[in-house]
């Protein structure tokens, strides 16, 4: 046998390998999508959801992932079927894509626009929230008329690392108001420069209750001296853990207003 037959022989086997591989592949991933569809339509969601994972894991499909979806939607596990669907239309599944926008995103259209928005704005026509399912991440858009009347959107993104505004619900002092307003009580030392220049007033103050419920950056926006506004900081960084606010179910950092009155 010459060399010229070995290499022929050789490249032929290195081909039927690859053959066996890749048919073997396709084979494993396609026979888990039948067991999975199988097990769907008998009912057995978590065995179908097993096999469309072990079918996706060899080889992600869009039928694989809008398959699954159905059967997390059956669940009532909303999260993972909108991460499905939108896997499923990344892959280029057009109806995935319709299903997901329908389903997994909303809008909300602001009905009072805060001042500070108006502030910015020449002339606001429309200020629109629009959210994703089981996401902290959402977008605003901001409709407004400039100086020379033509109407502009300006998008602002926001994600899991912002801090946020406007969300679905609020931080909350472990406890509640009452709890809170007893935390200042206990804890607020009347400035001695303040009791003797008589000194008395609101100290407004911004910070960020975090994720976790710490509080950080704090920050004085109105003050009215005598120690005051240093007392005001000093009490807040005391403040045991807060309940985090949260964006569709997450937790996520949110800037906190708060006022603290100092009464003689």
């Amino acid at each position: 046998m010459n060399i010229k037959t070995k290499k022929q022989i050789f490249t032929l086997l290195l081909y039927f390998t690859f053959l066996t591989v890749c048919f073997g592949q396709a084979g494993s991933y396609k026979l888990n999508y039948d067991k999975a569809t199988q097990a769907a339509n008998a009912g057995k969601y978590p065995e179908a959801i097993r096999f469309y994972t072990l079918s996706i894991d060899e080889h992600a499909t869009a039928d694989a992932y809008f398959d699954r979806s159905s059967v997390y939607d059956l669940l009532k596990d909303s999260c993972n079927a909108c991460k499905d669907l939108l896997s499923a239309a990344e892959l280029g599944d057009n109806e995935a894509g319709s299903l997901y926008h329908k389903k997994c995103t909303r809008t909300n259209i602001v009905s009072k626009i805060p001042d500070s928005l108006k502030v910015r704005f020449h002339k606001i026509v429309q200020v629109t929230y629009h959210y994703k399912t089981c996401s902290p991440d959402y977008y605003r858009d901001i409709v407004f008329t400039d100086k020379n009347k033509s109407e502009c959107t300006e998008t602002t993104f926001y994600g899991k690392d912002s801090v946020y505004s406007y969300i679905s619900t609020y931080p909350e002092f472990t406890g509640g108001e009452k709890a809170r307003n007893r935390f200042l009580a206990d804890n607020l030392k009347y400035p001695g420069l303040a009791a003797r220049d008589k000194i008395q007033g609101i100290v407004y103050l911004s910070f960020v209750v975090q994720e976790d419920g710490s509080v950080k950056d704090i920050k004085v926006l109105r003050g009215i001296g005598g120690g005051c506004d240093e007392e005001a900081v000093r009490v807040v960084k005391l403040m045991p853990k807060w309940k985090p606010g949260t964006q569709n179910g997450v937790p996520v950092n949110v800037q906190f207003y708060m006022p603290i009155d100092f009464r003689l």
